[in-house]
Formats: C-alpha cells, structure tokens, sequence
C-alpha cells in the first residue's frame, strides 16, 4: 500500500458535526483532530500509555474523536479543545460525549482488538483556554478506576523547558488519514508513528503570525517546512520575517549541523487523533518522556511540510501538579483551573 511521505498537523479550530454515517464532518477541510498520515505501523504493546478517546454517550458512543497520554495511573493529559471545544453539530450531540469520553488503552487497532478500558470522571482545564486559541490547549482528565498500564514520564520540574534539545527528533502517534489513493481506506487499522525534529519558535511563527503564542515557552514547534529543510535561527521583530540559515549548529553546545535536502522536508502530522502526545521514546514504556501535546493548526491537506505547533508539557507541570493535588488531595480549586465532573462523578472512589 502506498502512502506519502508527507505527514502535516490540523489543528481543531473550528466546528465539528456529526454526519449520519456516524463519521464527523471536518469544517472547511480542518479538522477537528490532528495525527499521523504516511508514517509506519507502530510496535504493538510498545506505547501502552497512549489512549484513544471515545464518545461517551448518545448515538454515536464509541465513535474515536481525539487522543490522549496516560500520566498518572487514574489521569490522562490531552488537549482541552478535545473535551471543551466541540461544535456539537446539528442534531447536536451531547456535550457530556466529549467532556467525559470512553477510555481505551494500549489501543492498537482503529477499531476493535484488544485494550484497557476506563471512563472519564472528571476534567481539569485552565481557565485562560479559549475557543480557537491554541495557547494553553491542555487538559487533565480523571479516571474511574486506576489503569494497569505504565504511565509516560513528565519532565521534571525546573528542568530542561522545553524538554528536548533543539532539533532533537522526537515521536508522535496516532491513526491519522494516510495520503491514498482514493479506492484505498483513508484511515490505518494499526496506531501509526512517525517521527519530527523539534524546531526553533521563529520557524511556526514564521508560518502561522496570527497566533501569538511564539514569544513564550507555552507552545512549541516540531517538523519540516517545504524547501531545503533550514531551520530559522532566530525570533525578528514584530511584522518580520526570522532569519534562516542554510545550516546552523544544534543546541546544547554539541557542535553539530544541520543538514539539508529535500528528504525530510514533508514531516509533519494530517487528519485523525488530536491531543495526542509528541515524546521522546525511552527504552520502554515507563522511560518514554511526554514533550508536547498536538495542539495546533497546520496544512489542511498532507502535502504542505509546514511544521506543527505542540503544547509544551515542561511549562505546565507546576499546573499539572497542582491539578494532581485537587483530584487526590482535595485541594481547593483555584483561580487557574476549570473543573467539570460527570453527573454521576463519585468523589468515594479511591
């Protein structure tokens, strides 16, 4: 089966409807997820950590809409335009589907296989997320019972932000749309991986100025763009274009360059799981280490090579830990956060 080379990111900014063949319509061609598209089948049992979420109620329950990470053994991080930012369509599906979804875990199959399955409780949110924003596009959900498969590790608090080195290439995943030709499925049976060097700020927000989310360490940008693979060295004034060298040193004082071609140049994410996780890959599940989460609009089709835009973990784990402390430790709910639970949430469980 032929697939492209070329992997691009769509980011959830818009409305999503339900089609009465139960599958989501993608609003002006964006979607409502973002994964992998053209990359190889991933190892099975290897990502046991990686979750599929799926409506929890209504016509369509079941129905897979975005993806997550397990990070403690009863809490998935995932983006908040999975769980709060759905157009709920016409006839509306009920908002509970998404705030509160079927969990699958160690899902390697699109549909069917075998899997860990768990039922959001409960969410966190930070209350400056907003509707089309990609900044602060992260969310914590609660389980209803512990979960038995190993959780991705977080960066350390004041460690290294964000938590790879410049140009590093890390791994993302997902059961993203293939590039194919149309008489072939356009979705993979099998969770796909692929992977994409972390880039330089200047590099997304030479592509994507309207959202200003580039000056911080909030978010973060991983994958090519189209032409001779240079990565933009530096952040320019406002209304600027970043300077690009045809090469330049890594970080961390390695002395390395960067090489150039055309090889690489399509990297990027396309159509099917949003929230997912983009992680440098350890020596197994446990030493896996989560660096950002699919959290921004690229291309709307898989040919562009623009790079993508990833929440960056490192800068969220003083919140993620305060969120850790409100599910278990009956921490009051501060000004930071959003806290929404199920109707039948019961505060008893363990």
């Amino acid at each position: 089966m032929r697939r492209a080379a070329c992997l691009l990111l769509v980011l959830l900014l818009g409305a999503q409807a339900a089609t009465p063949t139960g599958r989501r319509q993608l609003q002006g061609g964006s979607g409502v997820s973002a994964a992998i598209s053209g990359g190889q089948t991933a190892p099975r049992n290897r990502y046991r950590w990686n979750a599929s979420l799926r409506q929890g109620e209504g016509v369509l329950r079941g129905d897979p809409f975005c993806s997550a990470a397990l990070i403690e053994m009863r809490v998935l991080v995932t983006a908040a335009s999975c769980v709060l930012g759905a157009n709920l369509g016409q006839p509306p599906l009920p908002a509970n589907a998404f705030r509160f979804p079927q969990v699958r875990l160690d899902n390697f199959e699109y549909r069917g296989g075998e899997y860990e399955i768990r039922k959001v409780q409960a969410l966190l949110a930070p209350t400056a997320w907003k509707r089309g924003s990609p900044a602060d596009d992260i969310a914590l959900l609660l389980l209803d019972r512990p979960s038995r498969m190993p959780p991705i590790a977080l960066p350390k608090a004041g460690g290294p932000n964000p938590a790879a080195p410049l140009f590093q290439p890390l791994t993302v995943l997902g059961w993203g749309q293939w590039d194919a030709p149309p008489t072939q499925p356009d979705i993979p049976r099998y969770l796909q991986e692929v992977q994409l060097p972390l880039q330089r700020q200047a590099q997304c927000e030479y592509f994507y100025p309207q959202y200003p989310v580039w000056r911080n360490k909030k978010s973060i940008c991983a994958g090519m763009h189209r032409g001779e693979g240079r990565r933009c060295c530096r952040l320019a004034p406002a209304g600027q274009p970043p300077r690009c060298p045809a090469a330049e040193p890594t970080g961390h004082g390695r002395g390395q360059t960067e090489q150039r071609g055309q090889n690489k140049a399509r990297a990027g994410l396309c159509k099917g799981d949003y929230g997912g996780p983009l992680f440098r890959p350890g020596r197994n599940a446990s030493t896996d280490l989560l660096v950002g989460i699919s959290a921004f609009k690229g291309d709307p089709g898989c040919k562009g090579g623009k790079p993508s835009g990833f929440t960056n973990v490192a800068s969220y784990i003083p919140w993620i830990q305060g969120g850790f402390n409100i599910f278990f430790k009956g921490a009051n709910v501060t000004s930071q956060y959003r806290l929404l639970r199920d109707p039948g949430y019961d505060p008893s469980l363990p």
